[in-house]
């Protein structure tokens, strides 16, 4: 049963193509030529085809084509149909009933050919109907533009005539300031003569200023110059003291060295004998199995009395540092040269300060 064609009501094809009953409905009363049908009872039925048709119909309508453009279209795609007699009216059927065996044949061909050709009569009538309404829109249509064009004309034309009376105003008052200004420029001109005296003069007398300041400047580089020269000696003598500062510096700082580690050396080495004697008395005492704690206290109480030794060494040699004589510094830059001189001088109390930890 599948391969039996499909048939549509009106309502079905309204249903499919999503539109109104009434629009479907003229749609095939104006497209008749191109719609198939078939009468089941007293209702029309629609094939598939026809639901193909309606589809196109409603594709070239949402493209903006009017009645005329899509009936073209239609009639270059589809063939013209004609209405077929499908025995609606009773008259007829008893009319047939009653002709005869032999003229029924001849009948029916006649009524088909005469059914078809007041169709197509009918379908080229309506065609030309449409013709004439879209002529008549053409029409209306070009008559409001011809009409618009006109009036934008003489619009245009108005416009020119203003603006041409605009210029004209525009130049005369153009001409009427061009005379203004060449009066202006002769009285310009004769007060730029006299603008132009008065500055050469001015130039002169800045001449005259100009050669003053140039002697004023003469002598005044004479006196920079002697300036930069006594400068210059200053600083020789200046370079030649602080040369002669570092190297008392240097010697006396070698000096408190020199002294520092004898002493250390001095320490140390009374130190080592008395820590030497503490020694072997403590291994006679551990040969002997006698209390060893005393020995003991003698080394710690030896130890703190080498290290308060060894600090007030330090805070000795770092005042002999400080009491270098201030009278053989330079005269510039005292203050700079006098903390380099102590920060120098305090440097050995303070490299000698871990050595004494350690021991």
């Amino acid at each position: 049963m599948s391969g039996e064609p499909k048939f549509y009501s009106v309502s079905e094809l309204a249903d499919n193509l999503k539109l109104a009953r009434t629009t479907v409905n003229d749609w095939i009363s104006r497209y008749s030529q191109y719609i198939d049908f078939e009468m089941q009872g007293r209702r029309k039925i629609y094939p598939e085809s026809t639901l193909n048709v309606m589809k196109e119909i409603s594709e070239l309508r949402d493209s903006g084509m009017s009645s005329f453009d899509i009936e073209t279209e239609l009639a270059k795609r589809h063939p013209v149909h004609g209405e077929v007699d499908t025995g609606d009216n009773p008259q007829s059927d008893t009319s047939e009933k009653k002709r005869e065996p032999g003229t029924d044949e001849f009948g029916l061909v006649a009524k088909h050919q005469t059914t078809e050709v007041a169709t197509l009569i009918s379908d080229q009538l309506k065609l030309m109907a449409l013709k004439m309404e879209d002529i008549e829109k053409s029409n209306t249509e070009i008559s409001t533009r011809s009409w618009r064009w006109f009036w934008l004309s003489i619009f245009i034309f108005i416009a020119l005539i203003a603006v041409t009376a605009l210029s004209a105003y525009k130049l005369q008052e153009f001409l009427d300031a061009n005379k203004t200004l060449s009066v202006k420029n002769t009285k310009l001109t004769a007060e730029g003569r006299k603008t132009y005296e008065n500055l050469m003069r001015n130039r002169l007398m800045l001449k005259a200023k100009q050669q003053e300041v140039e002697s004023i400047s003469s002598v005044l580089d004479r006196k920079t110059q002697e300036y930069h020269r006594k400068s210059t000696n200053l600083q020789r003598q200046y370079h030649s003291r602080e040369t002669e500062y570092e190297k008392l510096l240097n010697k006396t700082r070698e000096d408190a060295k020199r002294k520092h580690q004898e002493a250390l050396l001095a320490i140390r080495e009374e130190y080592a004998k008395k820590r030497l004697d503490l020694i072997k008395q403590l291994e006679k005492t551990i040969s002997e199995g006698k209390n060893k704690d005393s020995i003991i206290e003698k080394l710690q109480q030896q130890n703190l009395e080498q290290s308060q030794a060894l600090k007030k060494l330090a805070e000795r040699l770092s005042a002999e540092a400080k009491a270098v004589p201030e009278t053989e510094k330079p005269a510039a830059k005292t203050g700079t040269s006098e903390i380099k001189a102590e920060k120098s001088v305090k440097k050995p109390a303070e490299t000698e300060k871990p050595k004494q930890a350690s021991e």
